[in-house]
């Protein structure tokens, strides 16, 4: 059985921010296909080998800004991400001010327990204490449940504690950033097919 990612998207925007990744990073360098391969390729090396990357719901709120992403380059930030390969956005819809947090949140939290039912694992990139009752309820349906996430992030001590695998987001993205400064497509192209082959 396969496995996804979710994304608590202000959560992650927020967080590449904070360490120094401007959005002309985000919007020239990010890329969920070279992430994707790179997570299940950890994934493999951990012992979690025959399941292959299922999806990538990024979760926002339709507040006028995801970090400091306003107006036109919201819209434009969630464009190139509708156009990466396996990455859908799905957008809250928000009414009342102060609820943008809890909106995205409880949705990350349904996501997990909606797809846990179909999927051997579940991939969370963001850091939030309120996501250890969904990573606990998938454990104990004997779903893992993988953290991806900065090693200084605020909560991340009760993730781990909670998860079966904790991946750190630097390395991935220094990792990522090789591939893509390198401008080789094939080598993710590659890097997916030996993936593959291992199954």
């Amino acid at each position: 059985m396969p496995f996804m990612i979710v994304i608590d998207g202000p959560n992650f925007i927020n967080a590449l921010r904070q360490h120094g990744k401007d959005k002309d990073y985000i919007m020239n360098k990010l890329s969920f296909p070279v992430l994707h391969s790179l997570i299940q390729q950890r994934l493999r090396e951990s012992g979690l080998s025959s399941h292959p990357f299922f999806h990538t719901e990024f979760i926002c709120s339709n507040k006028p800004r995801i970090g400091e992403f306003r107006g036109e380059e919201r819209l434009k930030l969630l464009a190139k991400l509708r156009r990466q390969t396996g990455v859908s956005v799905r957008i809250v819809k928000l009414s009342s001010k102060g609820s943008e947090e809890k909106g995205v949140d409880m949705t990350v939290f349904s996501t997990m327990l909606e797809r846990g039912g179909v999927l051997t694992h579940v991939v969370l990139i963001g850091a939030d204490r309120d996501y250890v009752p969904a990573l606990n309820a998938l454990t104990k349906r004997n779903i893992h449940t993988i953290v991806v996430g900065y090693d200084d992030y605020k909560f991340l001590e009760a993730l781990v504690n909670e998860s079966y695998l904790f991946l750190n987001l630097k390395d991935l993205l220094d990792d990522m950033e090789k591939i893509v400064d390198e401008g080789d497509a094939q080598k993710v192209v590659e890097l997916q097919r030996k993936l593959a082959e291992q199954k």
